[in-house]
């Protein structure tokens, strides 16, 4: 048997997470408590493969926390636990918090761009919009949610970057030179991003 652990993501239709785990062999595909597994197997990502145990909780944890849960209000995620723990329920000691958290440090993310270019083509109905645009609106963030999604940011990198990383950011930037390509898709998405406020500041007003 594969000893060896992944980190997978379940896509809705929209191409957004809905549920972040770790398992090894079939689990991603097999039957999960409360917790659909999409008809659609394109819609099953690897997102880290070739993990110790250890690292694949690390991993999950991580992945959970950027995207938050629904239950708390804090993100868009089914999960109804932080992961990492392997078990629901289950504590861990503060030594093994330390390695996960060790294990978590310093790691170069490539999830986003896996989630990313399993969504790569794939455009939105406009039925689909229609209905995500009229939740958002309909959504009302109370202060005790507006509490825990502060609170699942802090700490959380890039929310916001310190001085140091601003310092590498911009170093890495200098001397950069973008396509025509990229700088038209960028101008193009710009674009689009400002129509679409703009209609619905006028839906709203």
């Amino acid at each position: 048997m594969n000893n060896t652990y992944y980190v997978y993501a379940y896509l809705r239709k929209d191409g957004t997470p809905y549920y972040i785990g770790k398992g090894h062999g079939n689990r991603a595909w097999n039957w999960h408590r409360n917790i659909p597994v999409p008809n659609d197997k394109k819609r099953i990502v690897m997102l880290e493969n070739n993990l110790t145990e250890l690292g694949a909780l690390a991993i999950e944890r991580r992945m959970i926390r950027w995207y938050g849960r629904k239950d708390l209000g804090t993100g868009i995620l089914r999960n109804m636990s932080d992961g990492g723990e392997g078990v629901t329920g289950y504590t861990h000691t503060l030594e093994t918090r330390a390695k996960l958290s060790k294990l978590s440090k310093g790691r170069t993310c490539t999830w986003g761009d896996k989630i990313s270019e399993a969504n790569y083509g794939r455009i939105a109905s406009k039925e689909t919009r229609a209905k995500i645009s009229e939740a958002n609106r309909k959504r009302i963030v109370t202060d005790e949610t507006r509490a825990k999604m502060s609170a699942s940011r802090k700490g959380r990198p890039g929310k916001p970057n310190s001085l140091e990383t601003r310092a590498k950011l911009s170093l890495a930037l200098k001397g950069r030179s973008l396509s025509n390509e990229h700088k038209a898709k960028t101008s193009q998405a710009m674009k689009e991003y400002w129509a679409q406020k703009k209609a619905q500041a006028l839906h709203l007003g």
